[in-house]
């Protein structure tokens, strides 16, 4: 089994997964002046991705429906995911709209990291995510990691530790973009790789390495109260 958590806007299953849109602080739907620039500028808002190709796609598709070639445009920004996307949407510039984990936003305002996430609105959620936790051939059961390297990239640098705290399964984290958890995985630096993505994802298309298989998540009373 694995674990959801969704990303929102979307039915949620199990939360973890869980996407959500998210409104900063600064938007604003004033129009004025009439220069070339403040025109095109006019009703124009920038929606920063999570950096996955689930959050691309969804921006993308968004922008189509929202924009009308006159006085409403919706610019996708392709960004990082986990906490770095809650600060960008903070602190850059003209970003307007993230797509972010709700769980990833449960643990920064848990944690107070960023700052000032009083002034980001909760708009909708936009669909369920999954926590894979793909492991190499001698590791039959997600109790096997413990005292192990577990590389976590994406939004499971979030998801995943508090996963597996949940479940009382401590381990080495190794915290990497996917490209090189997947490698240290098939060279056998780490001995798992979690990964928070929606079913299927490019990711795990073809495999590197022999034996490599996904690992079953238990579901206890603690994860259902956290994530269901």
């Amino acid at each position: 089994m694995k674990m959801m958590r969704s990303t929102s806007m979307v039915s949620r299953s199990l939360r973890y997964a869980a996407v959500a849109l998210l409104l900063g602080g600064g938007l604003s739907g004033a129009a004025r002046g009439e220069t070339l620039a403040e025109r095109t500028n006019r009703g124009l808002v920038e929606l920063l991705t999570a950096g996955d190709p689930a959050s691309i796609q969804m921006a993308q598709e968004l922008a189509g429906v929202i924009d009308d070639g006159a006085t409403r445009r919706l610019l996708p920004v392709v960004g990082h995911d986990a906490v770095e996307g809650l600060v960008d949407l903070n602190a850059l510039r003209g970003v307007d709209m993230a797509i972010a984990q709700t769980d990833v936003l449960d643990y920064a305002r848990q944690h107070g990291s960023p700052p000032n996430l009083d002034v980001v609105t909760y708009v909708a959620k936009l669909y369920n995510q999954e926590l894979h936790v793909l492991a190499r051939a001698d590791v039959m059961r997600l109790e096997d990691l413990a005292g192990k390297k577990v590389a976590f990239a994406g939004g499971a640098r979030v998801t995943g530790p508090t996963v597996l705290g949940l479940l009382k399964i401590k381990v080495e984290p190794v915290f990497d973009d996917r490209a090189h958890a997947m490698q240290k995985l098939a060279a056998g630096d780490v001995t798992a790789f979690a990964y928070v993505a929606v079913k299927p994802t490019p990711l795990f298309a073809m495999l590197p390495g022999d034996g490599l298989h996904f690992l079953a998540v238990p579901m206890t009373p603690a994860l259902a109260n956290a994530y269901v």
